[in-house]
């Protein structure tokens, strides 16, 4: 039996009419969630009908600062309320954007030029190929923050002896 591949939208925050504050999610420095806080988020979905649980989730951050990817999760339940879908996300990965960078929006509009990652309606769908990008850049780029910890935490070490 052939597995289907998980599909990718985009979810923004900081929008107009986006109130979005991390401390609400127990964010650890070291990109993960504070076990027992709130890791659940439910955002309205554009492309509602092509969702299902199990799918990833990016959630692009368009703050005054910070502009960029600072979040992943995966789509756990799927709601239809007033005539609109929403998807009920558990973040598994999230970057403490006041202390480390966040996936920055002008390398994502580089990398996939195809999206509109300033303007494109809540919660649509990336595309296939698009998304596998988007995934080896988060990847890489969470690598790479957590080699930088590592080599500051080991830095940090070798001066105090």
């Amino acid at each position: 039996m052939e597995t289907k591949a998980r599909r990718t939208f985009i979810f923004f925050l900081n929008r107009v009419g986006h109130s979005f504050d991390k401390n609400t999610y127990g964010i650890l420095r070291d990109y993960s969630i504070i076990p027992g806080c709130s890791s659940l988020m439910k955002e309205y979905v554009t492309d509602y009908n092509e969702a299902e649980v199990g799918d990833k989730a990016f959630f692009v951050l368009l703050h005054y600062w910070y502009k960029g990817i600072c979040a992943t999760g995966t789509i756990v339940e799927l709601t239809e309320e007033d005539g609109h879908g929403y998807a009920e996300i558990e973040l598994t990965k999230m970057i403490d954007y006041e202390h480390y960078p966040v996936l920055p929006l002008q390398e994502l509009m580089d990398s996939i030029p195809n999206f509109d990652w300033k303007e494109a309606p809540e919660g649509s769908l990336l595309k296939e190929k698009d998304a596998a990008l988007l995934d080896s850049l988060w990847n890489d780029y969470i690598l790479s923050l957590e080699k930088n910890e590592k080599s500051s935490t080991d830095l940090a070490k070798d001066e105090n002896n």
